[in-house]
């Protein structure tokens, strides 16, 4: 259990600390060239974010699967999602909010609930989470 926190916690950090990243910096990146990267990135890291926090929460709390348990889960990320797009327009330095960016970011967290749910309700797969 501990590890899931950490794990949950130091994603958290990744996620703030990538989106902080000065434009600058960022255009250096030659993977960054390909288009649209930075939306599936956005899909990448609150699609981990959601299953990471999600099965820290169920390891801690069998009561988490319930329905109001999860959806509070996506709205709270989802809204964290929100703060770091306005943050980038408002405090980061070279960065600016999209919605596309946003929008990402909730389906990753959509799909991520999806996806884990079905597993965790699988009977093959079920067992392993």
């Amino acid at each position: 259990m501990i590890w899931n926190l950490v794990f949950s916690i130091i994603w958290t950090i990744i996620i703030i600390i990538g989106s902080a990243i000065s434009g600058n910096t960022l255009d250096h990146v030659s993977i960054l060239k390909i288009p649209h990267i930075d939306k599936i990135i956005h899909f990448i890291w609150y699609y981990v974010l959601y299953i990471s926090w999600y099965s820290y929460f169920l390891k801690k709390n069998v009561r988490f699967i319930k329905i109001r348990y999860r959806l509070f889960l996506i709205i709270t990320i989802i809204c964290f999602g929100w703060v770091i797009e306005l943050f980038q327009q408002y405090v980061f330095i070279k960065r600016s909010a999209e919605l596309n960016d946003f929008i990402a970011d909730s389906m990753g967290v959509i799909m991520a609930f999806t996806t884990y749910f079905y597993a965790y309700q699988s009977k093959l797969f079920g067992r392993f989470l």
